[in-house]
């Protein structure tokens, strides 16, 4: 889904001399804004699997909208459930981003 969401970007590549420089750049109709914002959910959710596999709390599973705060949680249950629910809305975004591109 990551790669998905950072195909929705162009990286026009410019040079000068030996330095080649890229900028990314939403897609005609992609709001580079909500890609943006999921990836980093995305990544906070990520962060998280990695401490569960070793099973080190707490677990990291999104991010609270209202408080603009990282959802941790304890056990690995309720990882599963609130990460799962952060995936889920990452999803949504990326089908109505896919809908909007141009």
């Amino acid at each position: 889904m990551r790669d998905q969401l950072r195909g929705l970007y162009t990286q026009p590549e410019s040079r000068s001399g030996s330095i080649t420089m890229a900028r990314s750049k939403p897609l005609p109709g992609v709001d580079g804004q909500t890609v943006v914002a999921v990836l980093g959910k995305l990544a906070i959710v990520k962060k998280g699997f990695d401490r569960t596999r070793v099973q080190t709390p707490p677990y990291y599973a999104g991010l609270d909208e209202a408080t603009q705060s990282t959802i941790v949680v304890a056990t690995i249950d309720e990882f599963i459930e609130q990460s799962g629910n952060t995936i889920s809305e990452a999803e949504v975004e990326l089908e109505c981003q896919l809908k909007n591109r141009g």
